[in-house]
């Protein structure tokens, strides 16, 4: 693996890691909401420190619906879902394109050829290959 892909590997696995653990953060914060600890406990105190700008700025731009119920937690959730399974992904498949992207994908010889004539008597002669291999297979079994 050459240096800048294991670079790129790195930052986003550490990213993909304080992403989850920031997740477990919100968790016990949501969970803190119920509880009602006490305010001065410095654990209670860090906990809210690290949500409540992301929380407040989440309350600022989402309308209050539901009676006053305090959506922002979802909406921060749903936010690093985003992140981590789509922002994540595709900036790290940009800075390190796979190989199957760089290579040009091999063609049956006549397939695209045959595609091009006519799709719908393509499609139905794959199907029937497919059935048949289906079939060839069940009696086999």
């Amino acid at each position: 693996m050459q240096g800048w892909a294991r670079l790129v590997l790195y930052t986003f696995g550490a990213i993909d890691s304080i992403l989850q653990l920031y997740i477990y953060v919100v968790i016990i914060a949501v969970v803190m909401t119920w509880i009602e600890p006490n305010p001065y406990n410095p654990i209670v105190r860090f906990i809210y420190s690290i949500t409540e700008p992301l929380f407040d700025w989440v309350r600022e731009h989402l309308p209050v619906v539901l009676g006053g119920l305090d959506l922002s937690p979802i909406v921060v959730f749903f936010a690093i879902g985003l992140i981590r399974q789509v922002v994540l992904p595709t900036i790290r498949d940009l800075l390190i394109p796979s190989p199957r992207s760089i290579q040009p994908r091999s063609i049956r010889p006549g397939c695209a050829s045959a595609w091009a004539k006519s799709p719908s008597t393509f499609l139905r002669s794959r199907a029937r290959r497919a059935a048949a291999s289906f079939a060839q297979a069940r009696r086999a079994w």
